[in-house]
C-alpha cells in the first residue's frame, strides 16, 4: 500500500526522493565540469566524512568528558571561524572581539574561548589567517575541534545557551552595536616587518610612498566561480557591476592627485583608464593575499560596491563609499560614510521602485531569496551611471577634505530617505544590550547628495 500524502511515510519518502534528487544534480553537475575525476574526488570526499567521525571518536571522548567534568569551574568554549570568506572572516571575528572588550561581564572570568577554521575548507586569506592567530587562540585540527564541539552541543544544554557563542553563530556579521563608531582600532595589526615589507610592494606598484590612494572594488562572477566551483553561488548575480562605468570616477581622482588601485582576487576583464595614477592591481603580478591586506587597511577610503574585501577596510577603521549598493540587502553599516544605491525598475509599470516600495518587499528576506524575488516579480536591477559614481566620488572626497557644506535641502532630503528604513537592528534576540537605533543615522551615513536630488520621486 502506498503510504497516504500528509502522512508521516508521505513526508519521509518525499524528503529521501528530495535528497537524492540533490546528490543527484551535484553528481551530475561535478562530472559536466570535471569528469571522473570530479566525481572520484566528490565520492572520496563523502567516503572520508562518513569514516573519519568513526576514527576519532576514541580520541575525542576522553577529551569532551575531561571539558564537562571542568565545566564548574573553567567554562571553554569552541567557536568556528568563518575562515572561507573573507567578509565574514573578518568582519565577524572583529565584531566578536570588541563585543568581548566592551562588555566584559557576558564573557565569564573563568572562561577560555579557542576558535578554529572550517574543516576541509579553503582559507579565504592567508595573510588575514596569520594576523588573527596573533590575537586569538584557533587551534589546528579544526576537523578534530569540529567534533568535540559537536559532542558538547549534543550532551551539555548549558553549553548550548552560552550567549556569545549562540551570537557568533547565527549572526550575519552587522556591527549591531556601532562599535567601529566607538573603538576605534582594529585588534589585527601588521608588525614591524611587515608594513616595511607594505611600502616597499607599494612603491614596487608605482604608488610613491608619500602618495595617498583609493582602492576600488568591482563585484563579478569570477571569484566565487573560481574560489568555490563545486558551488551555485548564481544568487548574487544582482550584485554584479561593470567595472567600466567607474573609469569617469577613478580619472578625476587621478587628476587630482591621487592613485586608484583596483582590487580583486579573480575579475572579469582589465580596468585600462589611460592614466598612469590608475593601477589595475588585480591583474598585476605583485597581487597577493599580503597586498591585498595591506592596500585594504592604508587606503585614503575604499570604494566598493558591499563585497567582501571592503570588510578589511572596515575593519581596519578606514571610511567607505559604497556605490551600486542593492537596497534588497538587508542593512545599511552605520560606520560607512557615503552611499548611492542601485535603482530597481518595474518594466509592466515602466517606472522604477519606490525606496518604501523597496523595503517593504525585501526587508523580511535573505539575501539568497533575492534574485528570485527579482526574476518572479519581473523587476530589473539598474547599475549606477558613470555620472552618478562621479557625483557620488566628488562628494565623498569633499566631505573627507572639510570642504563640503549641506544645507537645509540637503538635510530635509536624508531625513526623507531614512524615514522608509526602520531600524535594522530593533531587537537583540540572543544578547541582552542596547543596539544602534537609526533614528539619527543620517548623522553617520548619508546617501549621495546628488544622487537624492535627481531622483526625488523615489521618496514618496
Amino acid at each position: 500500500m502506498l503510504p497516504l500524502e500528509g502522512s508521516n511515510n508521505f513526508k519521509s519518502l518525499t524528503m529521501i526522493k528530495n535528497i537524492s534528487t540533490a546528490v543527484y544534480l551535484k553528481l551530475n553537475i561535478v562530472i559536466k565540469r570535471e569528469g571522473l575525476l570530479g566525481f572520484f574526488k566528490l565520492a572520496a570526499i563523502r567516503i572520508k566524512n562518513k569514516i573519519l567521525p568513526t576514527l576519532v571518536s576514541p580520541l575525542i571522548l576522553p577529551i569532551v568528558f575531561f571539558i564537562l567534568i571542568i565545566r564548574p569551574w573553567c567554562h571553554i568554549r569552541f567557536i568556528r571561524l568563518y575562515s572561507d570568506r573573507i567578509g565574514h572572516y573578518a568582519m565577524n571575528t572583529e565584531v566578536f572581539l570588541c563585543l568581548l572588550d566592551k562588555y566584559r561581564p557576558l564573557n565569564k572570568k573563568f572562561c577560555k574561548t579557542f576558535f578554529y577554521t572550517i574543516p576541509h575548507a579553503s582559507l579565504c586569506n592567508t595573510q588575514l589567517h596569520r594576523m588573527w592567530k596573533r590575537i586569538i587562540w584557533i587551534l589546528p585540527f579544526p576537523y578534530f575541534v569540529s567534533e568535540i564541539n559537536k559532542y558538547l552541543m549534543c550532551w551539555s544544554k548549558q553549553y548550548r545557551s552560552d550567549e556569545l557563542k549562540k551570537y557568533f553563530e547565527i549572526d550575519d556579521g552587522f556591527d549591531q552595536w556601532n562599535f567601529f563608531g566607538t573603538i576605534k582600532k582594529c585588534h589585527a595589526y601588521f608588525t614591524p616587518v611587515e608594513l616595511k615589507r607594505g611600502k616597499k610592494l607599494l612603491t614596487r606598484l608605482g604608488v610613491p610612498h608619500d602618495a595617498k590612494f583609493v582602492c576600488l572594488l568591482g563585484r563579478d562572477s569570477r571569484y566565487l566561480s573560481v574560489y568555490k566551483p563545486h558551488f551555485n553561488t548564481s544568487h548574487h548575480d544582482y550584485r554584479n557591476v561593470d567595472i567600466t562605468s567607474y573609469q569617469l570616477a577613478a580619472r578625476y581622482l587621478a587628476e587630482k592627485g591621487f592613485y586608484v588601485i583596483r582590487m580583486g582576487k579573480y575579475v572579469e576583464g582589465s580596468f585600462e583608464v589611460g592614466h598612469p595614477n590608475v593601477i589595475d592591481y588585480a591583474n598585476n603580478k605583485l597581487h597577493s593575499d599580503f597586498m591585498d591586506i595591506y592596500l585594504s587597511a592604508h587606503c585614503y577610503f575604499f570604494m566598493s560596491v558591499g563585497s567582501g574585501l571592503d570588510s578589511i577596510a572596515q575593519i581596519f577603521r578606514r571610511p567607505l563609499l559604497l556605490t551600486n549598493f542593492p537596497l534588497a540587502n538587508p542593512g545599511v553599516w552605520p560606520d560607512w560614510k557615503l552611499f548611492i544605491p542601485k535603482k530597481i525598475f518595474i518594466p509592466d509599470k515602466g517606472r522604477y521602485m519606490t525606496f518604501k516600495e523597496t523595503y517593504d518587499m525585501f526587508y523580511t528576506k535573505q539575501s539568497i531569496d533575492i534574485l528570485k524575488i527579482l526574476k518572479e516579480k519581473n523587476l530589473v536591477t539598474v547599475d549606477n551611471t558613470p555620472e552618478e559614481i562621479l557625483d557620488a566620488t566628488q562628494e565623498m572626497l569633499n566631505f573627507l577634505v572639510g570642504t563640503d557644506q549641506y544645507d537645509h535641502q540637503d538635510q530635509i532630503l536624508q531625513k526623507n530617505f531614512w524615514r522608509n528604513f526602520h531600524n535594522r537592528f530593533s531587537e537583540d534576540k540572543v544578547l541582552n544590550m542596547p543596539v544602534f537605533k537609526y533614528v539619527n543615522i543620517d548623522t553617520h551615513v548619508r546617501i549621495g547628495r546628488q544622487f537624492l536630488k535627481k531622483n526625488k520621486e523615489l521618496l514618496l
